[in-house]
């Protein structure tokens, strides 16, 4: 089993959330930005609307 640890906290309130078929990446979307992370790479992407 893999342990894991909190590296980065995303304080924002969840629209959706996807998970890869492979669950090595994950998308946390709200209505202003997105955020992918895939093992503990963070790339955040604001979004203009």
């Amino acid at each position: 089993m893999k342990k894991g640890r909190l590296i980065r906290r995303i304080d924002v309130n969840v629209k959706n959330l996807y998970w890869a078929d492979s669950g090595d990446l994950v998308a946390i979307a709200s209505d202003t930005s997105s955020v992918i992370d895939k093992e503990f790479n963070v790339v955040g992407y604001t979004l203009k609307c």
